[in-house]
């Protein structure tokens, strides 16, 4: 795994975790008869992995344009719903909507012998 050694962009956040979040099977909510709630198997990872990112929380959020690189290394993670429910998680935590990502760089890491996946955020 290799940073991002563009001279024009200025790490902001980076973020390594090992918790395995949820697949694409397991739903946000569940119904039963008429009345939804929330799927613990959804909910229980990410609040996890929230609790986390509010540790490391950036000490001023940015209204600047960002570029979000993530590294996957989850052998079973859908990565296009992680990443949508991952840029909304990140908002108030790094920047203030998730409309100000300009790029994103995804890489899929097959070999790695332990999962985890690595979050870094630059201003661009």
């Amino acid at each position: 795994m290799t940073k991002n050694n563009n001279p024009v962009t200025k790490e902001l956040f980076s973020f390594t975790c090992y918790i395995n979040p949820p697949t694409k099977n397991e739903a946000k909510t569940l119904i039963s008869g008429k009345r939804r709630y929330p799927n613990p198997a959804y909910k229980k990872p990410w609040d996890a992995i929230s609790m986390q990112l509010e540790a490391i929380k950036c000490k001023t959020l940015t209204k600047e344009k960002v570029i979000l690189s993530v590294w996957n290394a989850f052998k079973r993670i859908d990565i296009a719903n992680f990443l949508s429910e991952l840029e909304d998680r990140l908002q108030g935590i790094v920047y203030f909507n998730d409309r100000q990502i300009k790029e994103e760089h995804l890489y899929k890491l097959d070999d790695e012998p332990k999962e985890f996946f690595k979050v870094i955020v630059e201003l661009l």
